[in-house]
């Protein structure tokens, strides 16, 4: 299993952001940055 990676701040704001566009989903934005859709629902409600 691999190293668990850390996002900074800055990066979890900008993946925040671009959730909020209308035609973007969770799930697909998480595929394209490589990250899970759990964690970044996460960050959106933190």
């Amino acid at each position: 299993m691999g190293a668990r990676r850390k996002w900074s701040a800055v990066y979890k704001r900008e993946a925040v952001v671009l959730i909020e566009a209308p035609e973007v989903t969770v799930h697909q934005l998480a595929v394209d940055l490589g990250i899970g859709a759990n964690g970044l629902g996460r960050w959106r409600r933190e």
